[in-house]
């Protein structure tokens, strides 16, 4: 009999067992998906709230768009991506967040219809899939949405017309 009460070298298992589950907890982040890394990361942005008044670790506001965008990019093209792509794409989208409240305001306005609406946001997600497509190349922005431009486009009109 051991000093410790076990009969292994290593004394109680209760030990081993709680140092066996800590390092398969930590070897399980690094061996997450990127997927599951995409959706850990979204699940705490969102339990922070998304009303623009969330506070973040230092107590400041948090920019929900801003930490989707990156949460996104980190998953899927790592958290040492270009930051000046990064940046470019951002600007990229605050530009359709803008023009996509523009013609929301005309439209709940009555200054144009449904079809009208419809056409020319379609046309605006286009111009911001060609958009990330032609600053992060085709291979990235495979491995950001999954699909192409155009295909992306399609599933997103299908989606807000359903």
């Amino acid at each position: 009999m051991l000093e410790g009460g076990g009969d292994t070298w290593y004394g109680d298992m209760s030990v081993v067992r709680l140092i066996e589950n800590h390092f398969f907890d930590c070897v399980g982040v690094f061996m997450e998906t990127n997927e599951e890394k995409y959706n850990r990361r979204m699940t705490e942005i969102h339990s922070l709230g998304t009303d623009g008044g969330s506070m973040g670790n230092a107590g400041e506001p948090i920019d929900v768009r801003y930490e989707e965008l990156k949460a996104l990019f980190d998953a899927f093209l790592g958290e040492e991506y270009d930051p000046v792509k990064f940046a470019q794409v951002e600007a990229s989208q605050i530009a359709m967040h803008k023009e996509h409240q523009a013609l929301t305001e005309r439209y709940m306005g009555n200054k144009m219809d449904i079809e009208e609406f419809s056409v020319l946001v379609q046309a605006l997600f286009e111009w911001y899939a060609v958009s990330v497509d032609t600053i992060v190349g085709r291979e990235n922005f495979l491995k950001l949405f999954g699909r192409l431009p155009k295909e992306l486009c399609q599933l997103f009109m299908e989606e807000k017309l359903a």
